[in-house]
């Protein structure tokens, strides 16, 4: 079993990193974002992806969109990699798992902000089929990100599942969040300063969950030989 110091390295790291990549996916997104709306939602309309009107605005956004999940995620995934890459044999392909997951949450956190539930914008009283399909894809792509690095951590089941339910867990406190009215704002910026403001939670409870999870021997090991 890893030391409680071990632990706690791991933990310190893994929190200093996951924020270092926030910050700097952050600063990134400033020319990434309106690069997104400008080049890709303007190309989008000109292969006619887009109609007019509504349509062509859903594309501009889906290119700012597609822009800022894909910095962030490739940022945050980047700086976690740093720390993983001592003792995951396929630590590599974390960035990658990171990005298109980091994608998914911010394209569903996106839809989930657009969807009308709030009455008279103060009191949840019901939730249409819109916004419980916001919700579902929200907690589906949670889901996906959690499988997805779940994949490389050469982890038995019995012990990493949590890794999984974590990231489901962390995508069902969002969606409550948001659908009742807990959050700045709406649309793009309102998700943007949402994740920011969440995002100190998910570097803590993912950093206290992976530092429990290396109590596996095979990967203690690679830790132990590591530092």
């Amino acid at each position: 079993m890893p030391s409680p110091l071990q632990r706690r390295n791991l933990f310190r790291k893994w929190l200093t990193h996951t924020m270092l990549g926030l910050i700097g996916g952050g600063i990134l997104c400033l020319l990434t974002v309106p690069a997104g709306f400008l080049l890709l939602g303007d190309l989008l309309i000109r292969v006619k992806f887009c109609g007019y009107g509504q349509s062509a605005i859903g594309c501009l956004f889906f290119g700012a969109i597609f822009a800022g999940g894909l910095t962030v995620g490739f940022s945050v995934g980047l700086a976690q990699w740093f720390v993983l890459k001592r003792f995951l044999q396929r630590a590599r392909w974390w960035i990658l798992a990171s990005t298109l997951g980091w994608m998914g949450i911010f394209f569903t956190l996106c839809n989930l902000f657009y969807t009308p539930i709030l009455n008279n914008g103060v009191v949840l009283q019901a939730i249409d089929a819109d916004a419980l399909s916001g919700v579902a894809g929200l907690l589906g792509a949670g889901a996906l990100m959690g499988l997805f690095q779940w994949l490389l951590m050469d982890l038995p089941l019995v012990r990493s599942w949590s890794w999984i339910a974590l990231h489901i867990c962390l995508a069902l406190l969002a969606a409550l969040a948001v659908t009742s009215g807990l959050h700045p704002g709406g649309g793009v910026t309102g998700a943007s300063v949402f994740m920011v403001l969440s995002f100190p939670m998910y570097a803590v409870i993912s950093g206290a969950v992976l530092s429990r999870l290396m109590g596996n021997l095979k990967v203690v090991n690679r830790l132990s030989q590591a530092t």
